[in-house]
């Protein structure tokens, strides 16, 4: 199985997971990305073939995606948009528990930013989500407050999400003659 993005070849899949990290470009440069799929049998030839047009949009998140903080401390986490924007965006911020966490209601990414660092105050000990809500979507925090463990050092990322584009399921089944079955 092979794919091509916008007609930029990627490392043929070797194993039946078909797994093919791609670096998406800006969506100011890029609005679409042309993903092809080709399948050869054993002597090279196309047995089959699939092409997906996505759009690319800009897409916001917070980095990191999962944090702790301390009852009565402040960490910051960064609130990332995947390309800069011509104007500003306003961003509404809560915690889905405020009992445990104190964020401000919103903050303001500037244009031709990619980023806007938020402020996040422990207020009491527990887990919630912080949650960042804009035109382009929603985006999450795992947090948790919790007292310090003296003598220890933590530094906890979640690893990236990742893009899936699955073809819708097929509404039907051509069924052919094996080529030389003499039918």
């Amino acid at each position: 199985m092979t794919f091509t993005v916008n007609g930029q070849a990627l490392p043929p899949a070797a194993t039946p997971a078909v797994h093919h990290p791609f670096t998406t470009p800006s969506a100011a440069t890029t609005p679409a990305l042309t993903i092809t799929a080709t399948a050869r049998d054993g002597g090279g030839s196309v047995i089959g073939q699939d092409q997906v047009v996505v759009a690319v949009v800009v897409g916001l998140r917070f980095d990191p995606r999962l944090t702790g903080v301390a009852p009565g401390a402040t960490t910051p986490v960064r609130l990332v948009l995947t390309s800069a924007l011509p104007h500003d965006l306003v961003v509404d911020v809560s915690a889905v528990d405020p009992a445990l966490l104190s964020v401000p209601t919103t903050v303001t990414i500037a244009a031709g930013e990619t980023a806007h660092v938020v402020p996040i105050t422990g207020v009491a000990v527990g887990s919630t989500t912080v949650l960042a809500s804009s035109s382009l979507g929603t985006a999450g925090s795992i947090v948790s407050v919790s007292p310090l463990a003296s003598q220890q050092t933590f530094n906890v990322q979640a690893a990236p999400t990742e893009v899936s584009v699955q073809k819708p399921p097929s509404a039907g089944l051509l069924l052919a003659p094996a080529a030389g079955n003499g039918r």
